[in-house]
């Protein structure tokens, strides 16, 4: 028993094993006070409690005024004149109509001429209509900032409207991972953000990530890789896989890196939660919107708060023996910052518990004991079968800022009837549910699988890496310091004839967390965390509340 105690000792520190890397999200209660810190975000997109969507320019983002998002948004309208209703039209230095003003002194700003005629003129009319949203109306804000690596795009919303204190905040809690900017031909995009929670070496594991916004510039494919946190990235590996699929299919990595079609991808029609409430909004699209815990002003209780019920109901075939999955969930912010706290919790000791974890022995297996009993990062997916609840797949964490698609592909030849039904059982602050969907074809559709190596790679001071880079060997690239970077480039093979293309990137490493390492361990906490199930549940919540509380006390 000493030895068991003693192992779940040192596993609480690497709780983080599948967990997410800690990025741009941010969520908030309607508090202007603390939304005052993001008066000069750019925000580009709003989701209602009622559900509205409201979207603004990125050209032309919102921002917050007081106790409201103020924002523009353009319209169009086509508008028929005799030429001699105008009193005058006025071109441009190319001769192209750019104001008509009507006879009755209305002003026309013209976005496009239809018809220009000696006595008739038809054309397209932009006009500005001005939007307030209260901020006591807003569910969920997209904002977009524009960091040293190149363009973000936050999410506010659900857990905490509450960290909005943006910039601060993130600057004060983004703990983990490498990231990874593609090249779009005119500037580099955040993509991916891989191997979140693999805190040592043991831990190490490799990750396919989508890349987005990656485009082939004079036949080459451009990457950056960044530490823009305190922490050494150890990246072993970092290649780009290129896939060719038929144009009418997508394709989704599962966790071992195979590559799975989907044809038709079926939403669910319903999803709620334990108390009834609609959520099928949140998950039944891949987009900005997730679904996440609603922690409110009151206190938490404890004993019924430590596990969230979510259920999905998607239609079947009768005869449907197999599904594959198609995910989209991450980590929330909240749930990466535990990443520090957990690993703080050890003290001075965390480096000898680094080392056990290195061996990849009995504590390295109770850690993965401890990560599928609690599902902070690990999260069961349930299937309501002849038998009950039957756990059928384990969805892996990521994000929170570059939630990426996963693939889980299982039997459910023992589901009876027309109704597919999923249960997820994340505990609070810890997930964020972005999309599910479900696919029961089993046409084997051509898919081109190619993995390129570096064609060029240098880091920060102009050292060529491609020999790091090019395999998972243990030579690794080494990054201490924020503000490194690493350029690389991939020679973009030809495209098959009529097929699509999707890239990825293929990384492996770990990181190691700037530490303070100092005190003695919490030992009492730890046993606690390591032994009752729903310790570190509570934990996060206690933890959490404490944080806010300080947080309006500082605003």
């Amino acid at each position: 028993m000493a030895l068991k105690i003693t192992a779940w000792i040192v596993l609480i520190a690497f709780a983080l094993f599948d967990c997410s890397c800690v990025v741009h999200r941010v969520t908030a209660h309607h508090r202007s006070e603390i939304l005052d810190a993001f008066s000069g975000g750019q925000i580009i997109s709003v989701l209602t409690l009622d559900g509205r969507t409201i979207l603004f320019s990125e050209d032309k983002p919102a921002i917050i005024v007081d106790d409201t998002i103020v924002g523009i948004q353009e319209d169009y309208n086509r508008v028929d004149l005799a030429k001699s209703q105008t009193r005058l039209i006025r071109r441009d230095r190319y001769r192209r109509i750019e104001k008509v003003f009507h006879e009755d002194g209305t002003r026309y700003n013209v976005a496009q001429v239809i018809r220009d005629t000696s006595d008739s003129l038809s054309f397209y009319e932009r006009s500005i209509i001005r939007i307030e949203i209260p901020i006591s109306e807003v569910d969920v804000v997209r904002a977009k900032r524009i960091d040293e690596g190149g363009t973000f795009i936050a999410t506010l919303g659900g857990i905490a409207l509450f960290c909005a204190a943006i910039v601060v905040v993130i600057a004060a809690t983004k703990e983990s991972c490498p990231f990874i900017y593609s090249f779009d031909g005119e500037e580099y995009h955040f993509d991916a953000e891989p191997y979140g929670g693999a805190t040592c070496e043991g831990l190490k594991r490799t990750e396919w990530c989508a890349l987005e916004n990656l485009q082939a510039v004079d036949n080459s494919y451009h990457l950056r890789l960044t530490n823009e946190v305190h922490e050494t990235q150890y990246t072993d590996e970092l290649k780009l896989v290129v896939v060719d699929h038929p144009g009418d299919i997508r394709v989704a990595p599962d966790t071992e890196g195979t590559f799975v079609s989907f044809a038709h991808v079926i939403p669910p029609f319903k999803a709620y939660e334990a108390d009834g409430r609609d959520i099928t909004r949140y998950v039944d699209t891949n987009d900005w919107i997730f679904w996440e815990s609603k922690i409110n002003d009151r206190s938490i209780d404890m004993e019924s708060s430590v596990r969230e019920t979510l259920t999905f109901h998607f239609p079947k075939p009768r005869e449907a023996k197999r599904v594959k999955v198609l995910v989209n969930a991450c980590t929330t912010l909240w749930g990466s910052q535990m990443i520090r706290r957990l690993l703080e919790i050890h003290g001075d000791k965390v480096d000898d518990w680094y080392s056990k974890i290195n061996m990849r022995g009995i504590h390295y297996d109770l850690l993965q004991e401890w990560s599928l009993r609690e599902e902070c990062f690990l999260l069961k997916l349930r299937v309501q079968t002849v038998d009950g609840w039957q756990a059928r797949s384990v969805i892996v964490g990521g994000g929170p800022f570059a939630s990426e698609d996963k693939a889980y592909v299982f039997d459910i030849s023992d589901v009876p009837g027309d109704t597919l039904t999923f249960r997820l059982t994340p505990p609070p602050l810890f997930w964020m549910i972005n999309f599910l969907g479900v696919d029961y074809s089993d046409t084997e559709y051509p898919i081109h699988i190619t993995e390129l190596t570096a064609e060029n790679a240098v880091d920060h001071e102009g050292h060529d890496v491609r020999a790091e880079l090019a395999a998972t060997d243990g030579n690794y690239l080494t990054m201490p310091t924020i503000g490194e970077r690493t350029e690389i480039a991939y020679l973009a093979p030809s495209k098959k004839p009529g097929m699509a293309r999707s890239l990825f990137a293929k990384a492996s490493g770990y990181y190691d967390i700037h530490l303070d390492k100092e005190g003695f361990p919490n030992s009492d906490l730890i046993a606690r965390l390591g032994t009752v199930p729903g310790t570190v549940a509570t934990f996060a919540i206690e933890e959490y509340l404490e944080w806010r509380e300080s947080l309006m006390a500082d605003h």
